[in-house]
């Protein structure tokens, strides 16, 4: 079975490109509802992500690709497909080495950040959303359809 996954920004212009890769309505599911995809996941299914842009940050990204692949299925990505996973197909070394190592920078800087400044817990989550969506953002512009990293 193919299910779509998407959230943020322009939300129905991304359900069109889903359901454009046929994928049907009941099975286009927002980011924030995925408690509801893994439970309909089984074997052999894909999962189509119109971009890792979705993810808050790439700590979500990697946890999200790993619950899904745990359960035997495929992840593919609409705008970084060099990034997809299943069936056999796993990154190298050189991929999960450059998102360790955002997963990395994310906590490192969050972390500093949030202890220097003395944030209240608003400004701490303002703090995760900025810290995780430039993470996200270079992850998406190294491993897009053009980018240069997906060589490596």
């Amino acid at each position: 079975m193919l299910f779509g996954v998407y959230a943020y920004g322009n939300v129905e212009m991304k359900r069109e490109v889903l359901r454009g890769r046929k994928i049907k309505e009941t099975e286009l599911i927002h980011l924030s509802e995925v408690h509801k995809l893994f439970q309909r996941l089984s074997a052999n299914d894909t999962v189509i992500v119109y971009s890792v842009k979705d993810f808050a940050s790439v700590t979500m990204f990697s946890r999200f690709v790993a619950e899904v692949t745990k359960r035997g299925v495929s992840v593919k990505f609409i705008h970084e497909h060099y990034l997809d996973v299943g069936n056999g197909k796993v990154w190298k070394d050189s991929v999960q080495a450059h998102i360790n190592a955002l997963i990395g920078v994310e906590q490192y800087c969050y972390e500093r950040l949030s202890r220097g400044l003395k944030l209240n817990k608003a400004a701490s989550e303002f703090l995760a959303d900025v810290v995780g969506g430039c993470s996200v953002s270079a992850l998406s512009v190294a491993f897009c359809n053009d980018g240069i990293l997906h060589r490596g």
